[in-house]
């Protein structure tokens, strides 16, 4: 199908402004990771695991030894509770590197905002919209480790654990008047304008319903929990062998293995 005059003449736009902002200096972005029309608006990331071991790979923007303890665990204050619901990652085995995690799109600008699929990306038009950090650490998971996760609530119940639960309208069961139930934490694909391979992971309460904020106190023990036992726990600075490439089938439109 021939292009359009008018897209024909973006692209060659986009292509000679780059070009030009490159050679200034002015332009860095690594436009590799960047969302393509051919791209699947989402990754099925059920899939793909099933298929091979996945590797994610999340910054801290603090040094190697203010990140990790002695023993090589993740300190615990690197990673707020707050931003467990929705924790930003990326997922590597295609084009995204460790050297890319020093570029940091602008928060509330479209530079986050969700890909739809289908649609061009023309770097040009975001060459303002990322920082370059000066100090980071390459923070790795296992996708195992963080996928499908059940995650343990135990507390006294009581008259607010009452008030609350009706509230949330949750299901549950009380045995010797102790309140136990689980959530669940599951990696999502997330593509961004500017990083296909953005994805978060997904903190869901006791009825299996996404938690898009840290809200109340069912919340709260939730994110602790993934932060003291999981994220702190698997985090690692290095990789111990190489990703596995992911076949394009899983990601390219009309695609086959």
């Amino acid at each position: 199908m021939q292009q359009q005059p008018q897209t024909l003449w973006k692209d060659l736009k986009n292509f000679f402004l780059c070009k030009y902002l490159r050679c200034t200096g002015k332009l860095s972005y690594p436009h590799s990771i960047l969302p393509k029309p051919k791209y699947k608006s989402i990754i099925n990331i059920d899939d793909l695991q099933s298929h091979q071991e996945l590797v994610v790979l999340r910054r801290s923007s603090k040094s190697k030894e203010e990140s990790f303890n002695s023993i090589g665990n993740l300190r615990s204050d690197i990673i707020d509770e707050k931003e467990i619901a929705g924790l930003s990652m990326n997922l590597m085995g295609t084009f995204l590197k460790e050297e890319h995690i020093v570029f940091s799109p602008k928060m509330r600008t479209k530079a986050v905002e969700r890909w739809p699929g289908l649609v061009k990306v023309y770097l040009s038009e975001f060459k303002s919209l990322y920082n370059i950090l000066s100090t980071v650490s390459p923070i790795y998971y296992r996708v195992s480790d963080l996928h499908n996760i059940t995650i343990p609530y135990k507390k006294q119940y009581d008259t607010e654990i009452e008030k609350v639960l009706k509230k949330l309208k949750l299901k549950f069961d009380t045995d010797n008047l102790e309140f136990k139930a689980n959530g669940q934490i599951q990696i999502e694909h997330a593509p961004t304008y500017l990083n296909y391979w953005h994805v978060e992971l997904c903190l869901l309460d006791f009825n299996t319903n996404p938690v898009r904020k840290i809200k109340n106190q069912f919340h709260t023990s939730l994110a602790s929990y993934v932060l003291s036992d999981i994220l702190s726990v698997n985090g690692h600075s290095s990789l111990k062998e190489p990703v596995k490439p992911i076949h394009s089938c899983f990601y390219k439109l009309n695609n086959r293995a």
